[in-house]
């Protein structure tokens, strides 16, 4: 897709209102072009949600910046835990 100004918005936008107004305007061929590349992009995944609530680091307080590492980690493997072939995640709150 070429770069437009409708493309800009989207990428741009702070609100899904924002996004929802983008994609209104947008004209149709503009629209359909941009379900191609998404369409390519994503392929047959299918979304799996995963719940920020479900996370539970074994550490909930950091005191100390190196501690921020082991956090990360932590939520690597919360996510790694819920992969699947053939899904994408979809992170909720």
């Amino acid at each position: 897709m070429d770069k437009s100004p409708e493309l800009s918005d989207i990428v741009g936008a702070k609100k899904a209102e924002d996004v929802y107004d983008a994609l209104i305007t947008m004209p149709s061929e503009k629209r359909k072009q941009l379900a191609q590349y998404l369409k390519a992009m994503i392929g047959h995944k299918q979304p799996k949600t995963v719940s920020m609530g479900g996370f539970r680091p074994p550490n909930t307080v950091i005191f100390e910046q190196s501690e921020i590492e082991n956090a990360v980690d932590e939520f690597k493997k919360y996510l790694s835990g819920h992969w699947e072939e053939g899904y994408y995640l979809k992170i909720e709150k």
